[in-house]
C-alpha cells in the first residue's frame, strides 16, 4: 500500500488490502491473528471501523508495521506515532498496540536512517511507547516503554544465553500480547548486539511467538546493520521457499523515501 500509494496510509484502503491478501493465499487463515480476525467480522457486522480494533491488544500491528518505519523520519515523532495509529485503527486501535507499534516502527526509523547507537535507538523507542500510549481506546496494562527498558537491563546484564532465554521467558514474557512480544523484541536486539542472523536464532530459541518475535527483531537489526549481516544460504532459502520478492520491495520502498 505504501508503495502504490507513494506513502499514503489510508485505514479503509488497508483493510481492503488484507482482504485480498487473505482471499488470495490459503495460508491466511493460519497467519491472520486474533485480533484481526474480530476486527475484519466486526467489520462485516457493521461496525464502524474506528470501533472494530478497540479490542487489539495482540501483536499483530507490532509485526506489520516495520515499512511504516522506513517511510516515517523518528526525527518527527508525533507524526510518525499518527502514522501508526492510522495503520493500527482497523485491527489495533488500542493504546498497547499502537505503543509497541510505536516503538518498533521508532527504531526501524533511526536504524534505516544510518543511527548507530544502540542507546540512542532505545531512547527513540521509548519515546514513540510513551506518544503511542497516548492513542487509541485504553486497555489496562503496564507501559510498555517502561517494559522495554526492564528488557534492556535483562539483556545487558545476562550472563549467557541461558540466563537471558530463562529471564526474558519468566519476566518479559514471550507470549501474543504486544505487552510481552515487543519488549522480548528488543531483548532479542540489545543481546544480539544488531546482528540479525544471530537475532534469528535467538528469537526461534526463545520460546512462546517466536516467529512474530523474530520477524520484528530481524526487522530492527537488519535495518541497523544491514544486508551483508545476513547469512545470505538461509536468506536465499527463505525466499526461494516462500517465493518473495524482497529485494524489489525494499528498492521500491527505499527509493520512494530516498533513503
Amino acid at each position: 500500500m505504501l508503495i502504490e500509494h507513494k506513502g499514503g496510509i489510508d485505514p479503509e484502503l488497508f483493510v481492503e488490502k488484507i482482504r485480498q491478501w487473505a482471499g488470495s493465499d490459503s495460508k491466511s487463515k493460519n497467519v491472520l491473528g486474533p485480533s484481526t480476525k474480530r476486527a475484519l467480522q466486526e467489520i462485516d457486522a457493521g461496525r464502524p471501523i474506528e470501533y472494530a480494533g478497540r479490542m487489539g491488544e495482540s501483536n499483530g500491528a507490532s509485526m506489520r508495521i516495520l515499512p511504516v518505519g522506513i517511510a516515517q523520519d523518528y526525527r518527527n515523532l508525533p507524526e510518525l506515532v499518527e502514522n501508526v495509529r492510522r495503520i493500527c485503527l482497523p485491527t489495533h486501535n488500542t493504546n498497547q498496540a499502537i505503543s509497541g507499534a510505536s516503538a518498533v516502527a521508532a527504531a526501524v526509523s533511526y536504524a534505516v536512517r544510518r543511527g548507530e547507537s544502540f542507546e540512542e535507538m532505545l531512547d527513540v523507542a521509548v519515546e514513540a511507547a510513551t506518544l503511542g500510549s497516548e492513542q487509541g481506546f485504553d486497555l489496562c496494562g503496564p507501559s510498555i516503554g517502561k517494559r522495554i527498558r526492564i528488557a534492556q537491563k535483562i539483556a545487558l546484564n545476562a550472563r549467557d544465553e541461558e540466563t537471558f532465554f530463562q529471564d526474558v521467558y519468566d519476566i518479559v514474557g514471550t507470549g501474543l500480547p504486544t505487552v510481552q512480544t515487543v519488549p522480548a523484541v528488543f531483548a532479542a536486539v540489545l543481546f544480539a548486539k544488531g546482528d540479525p542472523t544471530v537475532c534469528a536464532r535467538l528469537a526461534a530459541n526463545l520460546g512462546g511467538d517466536t516467529d512474530t518475535i523474530g520477524a520484528i527483531s530481524c526487522g530492527i537489526t537488519g535495518a541497523y546493520s544491514g544486508i551483508e549481516r545476513f547469512d545470505h544460504a538461509i536468506l536465499d532459502q527463505v525466499i526461494q521457499v516462500n517465493h518473495l520478492d524482497l529485494e524489489s520491495v525494499a528498492k521500491q520502498l527505499t527509493e520512494l523515501y530516498c533513503l
